[in-house]
């Protein structure tokens, strides 16, 4: 029993450096939306549903183009696309690496990503523009293991 307490002590800094990880690269490809889609906004004088759409797509298309990104030894991203007002995510996780505490390094993400969703300047447009943001995570074979969405309502003080 002391055995398995040991090993489970040695994969909580794991999960602790993933969730990190997993935060700048969210970090990372916010700024690169932020700013791609503030030059595309800032050519354009009237905003609608089809134009967000249209400029969401062409970042989608600009982060794919360099898909897949290695992350770390255990994340890659694969792709992204836009539709419907969303923007998504998809990595690959090597689940190996974390041995049945997949559920628990979902709910260490989920606080962080929110936060940076809520407060990080790069995803104010996202924010005003109520652009509901997902982060899906597939194993090796492409099975669905979770995700974490965040919408701009969940920055509000008296969330629903």
């Amino acid at each position: 029993m002391g055995d398995q307490i040991d090993q489970q002590n040695k994969r909580l800094p794991v999960v602790q450096i993933v969730v990190v990880v997993l935060l700048l690269i969210a970090a990372i490809f916010g700024k690169v939306i932020g700013h791609g889609l503030s030059e595309i906004f800032l050519q354009k004088d009237e905003i609608n549903d089809e134009f967000i759409e249209d400029a969401l797509k062409d970042v989608s298309d600009q982060i794919n183009s360099d898909c897949p990104i290695v992350v770390d030894k255990s994340t890659t991203l694969v792709s992204t696309q836009s539709i419907n007002n969303t923007f998504k995510y998809m990595y690959v996780l090597d689940t190996e690496v974390f041995q049945g505490r997949l559920m628990d390094l979902k709910e260490n993400l989920r606080p962080g990503v929110i936060n940076y969703y809520c407060t990080n300047p790069a995803m104010a447009l996202f924010r005003e523009l109520e652009v509901t943001v997902i982060y899906s995570y597939y194993d090796k074979s492409k099975n669905y293991l979770f995700e974490i969405k965040v919408r701009a309502v969940d920055c509000s003080p008296n969330k629903p």
